[in-house]
């Protein structure tokens, strides 16, 4: 009964109202802490990604109570600064620090900050342990998919027999999951195992663990050799940046010179053709700025408000390299709009190459315009390659938005490049590799009959690229008609040579062996 008085009593005061009843004030918010007003006064100060990574790089990591700052940091949409956190936290050494790290990677409970310190952990300069152990797990038993990407992609890092055995316990869990983003961890985790075996073991885990009990005591994880040095020439009135190997004379081998894309530099080809090394004898260029060739008459042209970029003299110079290094004929492997150069070298210089690898090739700058302006008003972008433009640089139905940082544009038309690659791992890639060349109009391929060199020619196809049109591959394969084979990457998009090295190293190494 008194029990009942007292509800009821209650019950009468909220009917009859509570105005004349004061309530508490709100409890006193405690002050914020002086080191995070100071990161977020400095981080905001420019809305530039570069400065932005300054600021993160300001941070002290070794330091666990400044770790929240970077894992906020981890959660932002901008896939680069996300990585400048990733590689802030990996330079943490303090025993407390990491296990803060280790910790983070296992139970924080947002997806993004885990796959951030994951990959943390992976890029370690000297991961312990306990750090791989992490990392393993997460491969394995992480509830999101793309936590458990970068863990398979990171696992590629660490050269260790023991990274095979997690790749394989995360390829048999994932075999138990359902879902569209199953297939795309188990295609990473078959790349991750290729990359560290050197071996191509089939399509299945059951092929790969048969494999790998048999070998597993014997073992060692091959080692990738580290690059040359560039060195800078001035060849026929041209400065070329070009790393030459010590070539095999006995017996003698393909030489292959790798020209990269306009705008990238040899540093995003190494790790997905250092395969070929066992088969042929790689040198690798960067592609000469306009100011870099002496005699500027040749490049004095403008087309759409830009210089001409001057294949003709490049080519000049790549066949007085040639000849001054004692080299042979030669096979020429040429990213992009650097096909143009290749071709314009083969055609000019009989019976100075053997045969083209043209990958993703554009038939000029005319055709990457086209291109860029159909990407506006289509619908050839998938999900990933919009988010990671963030709609910075292309927008549907609009001109491209007003340059405030070269380097985040370059980052934005690089993103596009790749059918199925995570933001962090974008991030890390592009970091190294771009150049900042200037805008420059590329000369197309002269499609007249005669004008196109007879040799046999690779066309390296990504199914996914979306810069280069349907109808501008088509031209190129007829321009190059029977003698031409067509090798197409099903997951790939502008770069098979990362994306599906396996596949890309089988592809080159058929087309080397039938030159013979």
């Amino acid at each position: 009964m008194i029990l009942r008085s007292a509800l009821s009593s209650a019950f009468l005061l909220t009917l009859l109202g509570t105005a004349s009843v004061r309530a508490d004030p709100p409890p006193a918010q405690p002050p914020e802490d002086p080191r995070r007003a100071e990161f977020r006064s400095l981080y905001g100060q420019s809305p530039l990604e570069s400065w932005h990574a300054r600021a993160v790089q300001a941070i002290n990591v070794n330091d666990p109570s400044a770790l929240p700052l970077l894992y906020e940091v981890l959660q932002e949409p901008n896939g680069y600064v996300r990585a400048a956190a990733a590689r802030q936290l990996a330079t943490a050494s303090a025993p407390e620090a990491r296990a803060a790290l280790r910790e983070a990677a296992r139970n924080h409970p947002e997806p993004l900050v885990r796959e951030g310190v994951v990959m943390t952990l992976a890029l370690a300069a000297e991961p312990g342990e306990e750090d791989r152990a992490t990392v393993r797990q997460a491969a394995a038993r992480d509830a999101d998919w793309r936590v458990r990407r970068t863990a398979a992609w990171g696992l590629s890092l660490a050269r260790v027999p023991a990274s095979v055995d997690a790749l394989l316990e995360a390829w048999l869990a994932e075999e138990g999951r359902e879902g569209g983003a199953q297939a795309r961890v188990q295609a990473l985790l078959v790349e991750s195992l290729r990359t560290l075996c050197g071996e191509d073991r089939g399509a299945t885990r059951r092929e790969w663990s048969a494999w790998w009990e048999g070998h597993r005591a014997q073992f060692q994880v091959p080692q990738e050799p580290g690059p040359g040095p560039m060195r800078r020439l001035k060849v026929d009135g041209v400065w070329i940046d070009v790393e030459t190997p010590t070539l095999r004379r006995d017996p003698p081998r393909p030489i292959v010179y790798v020209i990269p894309e306009y705008g990238l530099n040899a540093s995003l080809y190494r790790p997905g053709l250092a395969a070929l090394a066992g088969e042929a004898d790689l040198v690798y260029f960067d592609l000469p700025r306009v100011s870099d060739f002496e005699r500027l008459d040749e490049a004095r042209e403008i087309q759409f408000g830009h210089p001409v970029y001057p294949t003709a003299a490049l080519s000049r110079a790549l066949e007085a390299f040639r000849r001054e290094q004692g080299h042979g004929p030669v096979v020429v492997l040429a990213h992009g709009v650097s096909a143009c150069v290749a071709s314009e070298f083969a055609r000019a210089n009989p019976g100075a190459v053997r045969g083209l690898i043209l990958v993703s090739a554009i038939s000029g700058g005319d055709a990457y315009l086209r291109t860029l302006l159909a990407l506006r008003t289509s619908e050839r972008l998938t999900v990933e390659q919009r988010e990671h433009l963030a709609r910075r640089v292309l927008r549907a139905g609009e001109p491209p938005l007003p340059v405030t940082d070269p380097e985040a544009e370059l980052r934005a038309y690089f993103s596009i490049y790749f059918h199925d690659q995570g933001d962090l791992e974008l991030a890390w890639r592009c970091g190294p590799c771009l150049r900042n060349l200037g805008q420059v109009q590329f000369p197309p391929f002269d499609f007249k009959r005669g004008a196109v060199p007879d040799m046999p020619v690779l066309l390296a196809v990504g199914a996914h690229g979306v810069l280069g049109t349907p109808s501008d591959n088509r031209k190129i394969e007829r321009a190059f008609g029977r003698r031409a084979r067509i090798a197409r990457f099903e997951r790939s998009g502008r770069a098979p040579f990362l994306e599906e090295p396996g596949a890309f190293r089988e592809a080159v190494t058929g087309f080397l062996r039938g030159l013979e």
